[in-house]
């Protein structure tokens, strides 16, 4: 009778011990799920980008972005974003989340830095490498293609994806920038066909077109309204 006290009492210590034990193992996964997603969004002090108490200082805050690697050249890019702290009626930019504003370009063989422009005053929506090759002898960029921003298109005092884009060209290191196809209102695709061009389809209003322009001079080669279906019906 003894004895068996004795190991219902070593089995209760045990089953104890375990239970302790699977505490402890999920206390530290618990833990260790919080750390992962603490760093997952544990975001950077704000950068100066302008004077020291500028309104841009006082009402969004600026970032970095994860740098950018430009295909077959020596630059690389920082995006340079930013978001409003709190919503405002005086906002000029509209975005629950960081938007680019600009790009820093920096030859990594020189460390020689330039930005791509000299303010921050437009809203880059999309960035397209313009590449060719292939992933076996490597790809070379020709060119940077964007769709950007630039006016408040429908007069709501804000830079939002409601405005209509301008297509904008920039050269591999980013200089030049250049603005193509001002105010459409959709980039339908784009192809660069050779070396020195690049064939670009977009839509304005209830038209559809197709663009071709030479990378060298991004000079404007071809515009031609695309054909309707039949009688257009």
């Amino acid at each position: 009778m003894d004895s068996n006290k004795f190991f219902s009492i070593i089995s209760r210590f045990n089953s104890m011990l375990l239970s302790l034990l699977g505490i402890g193992v999920g206390l530290l996964i618990v833990l260790g799920i919080y750390n992962y997603f603490r760093d997952m969004n544990r975001e950077a002090p704000g950068l100066q980008i302008g004077e020291q108490g500028s309104s841009a200082q006082n009402d969004e805050v600026w970032r970095f972005a994860d740098m950018i690697s430009i295909p077959g050249t020596d630059y690389v890019a920082l995006p340079l974003t930013a978001k409003w702290r709190k919503p405002s009626p005086l906002a000029v930019y509209e975005s629950s989340s960081f938007s680019t504003h600009n790009y820093l370009f920096i030859n990594e063989k020189t460390d020689e830095k330039q930005w791509m422009l000299p303010h921050s005053d437009y809203l880059f929506d999309q960035r397209h490498a313009l590449t060719k090759g292939s992933y076996n002898t490597g790809y070379t960029a020709y060119g940077q293609m964007f769709e950007v921003i630039t006016k408040d298109t429908n007069d709501d005092g804000k830079f939002t994806d409601r405005d209509k884009i301008s297509i904008a060209f920039v050269k591999p290191d980013g200089s030049e920038f250049a603005e193509v196809l001002p105010q459409i209102d959709k980039l339908l695709g784009h192809s660069l066909t050779e070396a020195n061009s690049v064939l670009i389809l977009y839509q304005i209003e209830s038209k559809a077109y197709s663009a071709r322009f030479d990378l060298n001079s991004f000079t404007l080669t071809s515009n031609d309204e695309l054909p309707m279906l039949g009688n257009g019906q």
